[in-house]
């Protein structure tokens, strides 16, 4: 190496030095995340103006054996053909913006799909085109983006691989072109080598395999292939195909909308709701020029084309459909996977991240709200690729990342925004239901009362209703919501171990507890005693 080379070299490395910092943002957050600002911990800079960086985020695992997950940046030059430089940043404790690698051949369709040789490391999925081929590249602790195995004329996103017709082999389905052709899926022999196609999915619908998505959506215990066509029709959808050892090339289950675009961004997410059965995002359209609501389908045996979770923020003008959304983790560390979603529409300057936070309480609200106008030296696209990148920052909870750029001067600079995790205490709020049907509403006495410990709280229902439980000070201050969720008819019960909003155990003393609806509001006093 030329002394040339070693003198950019350092330069590179201090220029991405340079922009480190951390800060904190007061975003907008739900009762439920429990947090009035969140940390972003890193912001890395591009080494060079007018390049896009983290087009897209790639989380690696932990690769370096520091016990910190690692992640990939791919910087896009905008063009299928060119050369994009790509970034190897590890985690620490705390991280920090020198990267530890970099590679010229991986591309803007590049994905983590599982560790598919057996080794311990993820390994990477890389699209590359002119001529249309796919490269598997190996992780290790000395990553490469030199390809193992090659795919040639396939054009295609990635989802991770699996066992779906459970033989003990791994699969991976790659489309042979997302503008529609077939899905091939690929048998993976117990070295990580694709073997010549084990199933092909024939359908002439256009966009076919436009997107690619596997879990257990039934909840059999065995993977499914979920596949979506939407580009350019009218009617968009989406194909199940249940795994097992039965599995076939003929749809066990549609996904259908009247629009254009449903399915344009589907991913799984595992158990979001905490029912025991995996659940998948699928982003709404546009029908008749208007944005069509997305998000989350629950999964398990009685799956059907109802959506759940409602992902898309409405505004006079529709639903703003997301540009990109990724598994966050379990940003919060309760115990359930969290969604991140990017709304990236630069002609209305909104530019935002939203976080939905998963368990049994999961609803349409964000519980995370981001907007680049809530950011110092507020930024250009942000949201414009969202990703989960496990825990970067070394503190034992999940983090996440998100693109953007810089907005001042002539040229403006690629960055990419880590923020942290944090520790919420779902124990404090304990929450059952039984379905009874009772005559009036009637919010009881808490029991025990005086309490120590904790105490519990009932209330009947006697239709379905939006209630909002709140406990008060003795001079009315708002201390913590307990409940705020439509509820069924019923007896509703909810544990409180007496701590406010942000999990700080209150005083001694005289609460309130006050049960509002859309037609009944009821308040009782409860005594904690320590």
């Amino acid at each position: 190496m030329n002394r040339k080379f070693i003198v950019l070299e350092i330069l590179a490395i201090l220029a991405f030095a340079s922009q480190t910092h951390a800060d904190w943002i007061k975003g907008i957050f739900s009762e439920e995340a429990g947090i009035d600002s969140l940390e972003r911990f890193l912001v890395v800079r591009d080494i060079d103006s007018c390049r896009v960086l983290g087009e897209p985020i790639v989380p690696l695992g932990d690769i370096n054996g520091d016990s910190c997950s690692d992640v990939l940046l791919v910087r896009s030059e905008g063009r299928c053909f060119e050369p994009n430089p790509s970034f190897l940043f590890y985690g620490g404790r705390p991280p920090d913006s020198i990267y530890n690698g970099q590679y010229g051949n991986f591309w803007i369709m590049t994905a983590n799909i599982g560790d598919i040789n057996g080794d311990g490391y993820d390994d990477i999925g890389n699209f590359r085109c002119l001529p249309n081929h796919v490269e598997i590249c190996y992780g290790s602790e000395v990553l490469t983006d030199i390809a193992e195995d090659t795919v040639q004329d396939i054009y295609t996103e990635f989802t991770r691989a699996a066992d779906m017709d459970n033989d003990g082999c791994l699969e991976l389905p790659l489309s042979t072109n997302v503008n529609g052709g077939p899905v091939d899926i690929f048998q993976i022999d117990s070295t990580g080598v694709l073997t010549p196609v084990e199933y092909v999915i024939f359908d002439t619908s256009r966009s076919f395999g436009g997107n690619l998505a596997t879990g257990d959506f039934n909840g059999d215990g065995n993977p499914d292939l979920a596949v979506a066509a939407f580009l350019g029709r009218d009617s968009s959808f989406v194909k199940f195909y249940w795994g097992g050892p039965g599995f076939d090339t003929i749809p066990d289950f549609e996904i259908w909308r009247k629009a254009e675009n449903f399915g344009s961004r589907m991913l799984p997410l595992g158990d979001f709701n905490g029912d025991g059965y995996e659940d998948i995002f699928i982003d709404g359209g546009v029908a008749d020029g208007w944005s069509i609501p997305g998000g989350i389908f629950f999964g398990g045996p009685y799956i059907d084309n109802t959506l759940d979770i409602v992902t898309n923020r409405f505004t006079y003008g529709g639903y703003f459909n997301s540009t990109s959304a990724a598994v966050a983790g379990d940003v919060n560390h309760d115990g359930y996977p969290d969604l991140v979603i990017g709304v990236d529409f630069d002609p209305g300057s909104l530019y935002e991240m939203k976080i939905f936070l998963g368990g049994p309480e999961a609803d349409s609200i964000p519980d995370v709200y981001l907007e680049s106008g809530l950011i110092t030296h507020r930024q250009m696209n942000l949201g414009s690729v969202v990703a989960g990148v496990g825990d970067f920052n070394g503190d034992g909870i999940d983090d996440f990342a998100g693109r953007s750029r810089t907005t001042s001067g002539c040229c403006w600079w690629g960055e990419v925004n880590f923020f942290a995790g944090w520790d919420s205490d779902a124990s404090d709020v304990g929450y059952e239901f039984e379905p009874t049907y009772p005559k009036a509403f009637d919010l009881k006495q808490n029991y025990p009362n005086p309490f120590n410990l904790s105490t519990t709280i009932e209330f009947d229902l006697p239709r379905h209703s939006h209630a909002r439980l709140v406990v008060y000070s003795l001079l009315g201050e708002r201390i913590t919501t307990l409940l705020d969720r439509d509820l069924p008819a019923g007896l509703h019960r909810v544990t409180w171990a007496g701590a406010d909003s942000s999990g700080h155990t209150v005083a001694s003393g005289v609460y309130f507890y006050r049960v509002v609806t859309d037609a009944y509001s009821q308040t009782r006093k409860m005594v904690l005693m320590k």
